[in-house]
């Protein structure tokens, strides 16, 4: 049994802010996901790649709030000195000055799956 599991909109949540607010601005990518198999940690191949358009070492703002959600087909956060763009319908379109895009397997159409202004 897996035991109790909670789904959250993230959107509200500072933390989450922050974290995609560095994916984007320092070329983040996918984390890496692992399972308890036999008493053993074992890993996931990542079925989907993702990467922030921005690069390594790239200076990240403190997003330490949420001050507002706009939503909609496509949400705005604003968090602190960031704005961070989502899509909530599929293929709705996304603008900002960075991006966290992504892919999956060989498929080379590229995804944008959050934006920040």
């Amino acid at each position: 049994m897996l035991g109790s599991r909670w789904v959250y909109d993230g959107c509200g949540d500072p933390v989450w802010a922050a974290a995609l607010a560095e994916a984007i601005l320092t070329g983040g990518r996918q984390a890496q996901m692992v399972i308890e198999h036999e008493g053993r940690m074992v890993d996931v191949p990542a079925r989907m790649q993702v990467r922030g358009s921005g690069s390594a070492g790239a200076p990240v703002p403190e997003v330490a709030s949420v001050d507002s959600v706009a939503d909609g087909p496509v949400a705005t956060v604003a968090a602190g000195p960031v704005v961070l763009v989502l899509p909530r319908v599929v293929g709705a379109p996304v603008d900002g000055s960075a991006t966290l895009t992504g892919s999956v397997g060989d498929d080379e159409t590229v995804l944008t799956l959050a934006a920040m202004r």
